[in-house]
């Protein structure tokens, strides 16, 4: 029995069987709905899967035409895919017990970003294994016209402009960072705070505070 929760703990699941495969996935949407630089998931037979509370915190988005991701609408972490079928995708980064299975490859691996180098020997697959080009066709954002650095949501409706170096980058494991970004790690760069200004969607920010952490949030 494997269980699971999102950040905040309202949205809870268990898997009771095996797993059939684990990869990391590099696409623009992954990376933009996790805010990481892959996105961790494990798949398996729905029949296996069981929600244990927070139906009712469930939010849903349409990030492709047929595809919806679903998150906690108190603390975003990205929640499992039910709309596969017979299958269950499951954020592994949610998860509180080990799943009992290992990566087995990078996909769409092409379309990874930029600043991340793959350093293990998996397989890299350019899309989708025995996939010849993407299912969805990737959007082209432009960038900051000045040599800033420019960043956007998933859906678009928030962004941002970033006028500073970076002072630091870190891959963080904590478990925090992992249930936040339902993702194997986080990779934070650290700015000064007036170094960012949202060109759009400010207003439509949300924030959680994690309960006793002094910092995160």
């Amino acid at each position: 029995m494997m269980r699971a929760s999102c950040l905040c703990g309202t949205v809870r699941w268990h898997y009771d069987g095996a797993l059939q495969r684990l990869t990391h996935c590099h696409c623009q949407m992954c990376r933009k709905a996790h805010a990481a630089a892959f996105a961790t998931y494990a798949v398996g037979p729905a029949a296996a899967f069981g929600l244990d509370s927070g139906e009712d915190a469930i939010v849903r988005f349409e990030s492709s035409p047929g595809f919806f991701r679903s998150f906690c609408m108190h603390c975003g972490s990205v929640l499992p895919n039910r709309d596969l079928g017979e299958i269950v995708a499951l954020p592994a980064g949610c998860c509180d017990d080990d799943p009992g299975i290992r990566p087995t490859a990078h996909i769409f691996a092409r379309w990874g970003a930029p600043w991340y180098v793959i350093t293990d020997t998996l397989p890299q697959h350019d899309n989708y294994p025995g996939q010849d080009a993407p299912a969805v066709a990737h959007a082209t954002r432009a960038g900051a016209a000045d040599g800033a650095l420019a960043g956007s949501c998933l859906c678009g409706d928030i962004a941002y402009v970033v006028r500073a170096p970076f002072t630091a980058v870190y891959h963080c494991h904590c478990s925090r960072c992992r249930k936040a970004r339902a993702a194997a790690h986080t990779t934070n760069g650290f700015v000064p705070l007036d170094a960012i200004t949202f060109t759009r969607g400010e207003a439509g920010l949300r924030s959680f505070k994690v309960t006793g952490a002094r910092h995160f949030r």
